[in-house]
């Protein structure tokens, strides 16, 4: 019997072991141009540069048209919804990497037993009624800690990490996309402002 126990303690512990190295469905992998029927490259590529092109506005020289950038990065509503989805996607990213570890948790608790009669000291009250205060008493402290761990016996829960990993990373180029569709659109108008103003100075 006993062997047999071990037998089958054996078994369930390989399989769980092969399950656990399975995972849900495919790795994921982008479609190359050839598949999507698309153009490898859309420009020629760039020579290196060290330049910093942050701020790039800033090449114009115009303290104007930079405090417009900058205002209307810090105020716009889109940029501002663009930021509130990368911190909920980031936040998204915390909480499925949490799972991939376990929980512990621990508890404390106190009680005190006081003896009211018996064991202490005793006193008569005016009416002649002998009272015992009890001079007896314990403490109790109690400790307790346990922890808990979610197995993915499929690969769930590494898949969910990857997904919430992809989608933060998305909403990352969400974000510098808004960003620079404002700051780009910022000096477009600021610049046909600036045109037309000079065509009804030279008009005049």
């Amino acid at each position: 019997m006993a062997r047999r126990s071990s037998f089958l303690a054996g078994t369930t512990l390989a399989a769980a072991a092969l399950l656990a190295g399975c995972t849900v469905g495919p790795d994921y992998r982008p479609r190359t141009a050839a598949e999507l029927g698309v153009p490898d490259a859309w420009s020629v590529p760039a020579a290196p540069s060290t330049e910093d092109l942050t701020h790039w506005w800033d090449r114009f020289d115009d303290p104007v048209l930079g405090r417009l950038v900058v205002a209307a990065a810090a105020t716009n509503t889109d940029v501002a919804q663009a930021v509130g989805r990368l911190r909920q996607a980031r936040e998204a990213l915390v909480q499925s990497r949490a799972t991939l570890f376990p929980t512990l948790s621990g508890s404390t608790g106190y009680q005190r037993n006081e003896n009211l009669r018996g064991g202490g000291r005793s006193f008569t009250l005016p009416d002649g009624t002998v009272v015992d205060t009890g001079g007896g008493g314990s403490n109790n402290f109690s400790v307790g800690l346990s922890a808990s761990y979610q197995v993915g016996i499929f690969g769930e829960i590494r898949r969910t990490v990857e997904s919430s990993r992809a989608q933060y990373q998305g909403a990352g180029y969400d974000y510098a996309s808004v960003l620079l569709s404002v700051e780009s659109e910022t000096a477009r108008n600021y610049v046909l402002a600036r045109a037309a103003q000079a065509q009804l100075a030279n008009a005049r």
